[in-house]
């Protein structure tokens, strides 16, 4: 059996496979990444469910290091993306193509909060809150 894919079954039906390169699909047998989930109907693909007093969040390291969390806190109503190292920032696009449009800028200095909203290839954030366009100047600024 060695070098081949483990399948796994229920009613005849391949549910899960886990590739002998070690990515493990569930709902696809043929997965693409390192863990690949593929909803089928109106069924919700992923949940994480924490118990009573307890914080439910993901982590995401690189090489050790952690970079961010998804958290809900206890008893918290409201979700949060914290950045742990420098800051927050949102793209759209595919891939390598992706515009960061949004910006909060991390840590403790005279800057920490400020908000970019627009074409951050062309931005940081120099005020409490930027808003740009294609070009390197504010269209709308609130100073403090």
């Amino acid at each position: 059996m060695a070098n081949q894919d483990i399948d796994f079954f229920t009613d005849a039906t391949q549910r899960m496979t886990l590739k002998n390169s070690g990515e493990l699909g569930i709902g696809v047998t043929g997965p693409n990444a390192w863990l690949h989930v593929k909803s089928i109907g109106t069924k919700e693909t992923f949940r994480t469910d924490a118990p009573v007093n307890y914080d439910n969040y993901w982590r995401m390291f690189r090489n050790g290091t952690e970079y961010g969390r998804f958290i809900n806190f206890n008893g918290a109503t409201a979700f949060y993306i914290q950045a742990a190292r420098g800051h927050l920032r949102l793209a759209s696009g595919d891939g390598g193509n992706a515009i960061e449009s949004f910006e909060i800028i991390g840590g403790s200095g005279s800057d920490a909060g400020f908000v970019g909203i627009g074409d951050y290839s062309s931005f940081t954030a120099q005020r409490l809150l930027d808003v740009y366009s294609n070009s390197n100047y504010p269209q709308f600024r609130i100073l403090i």
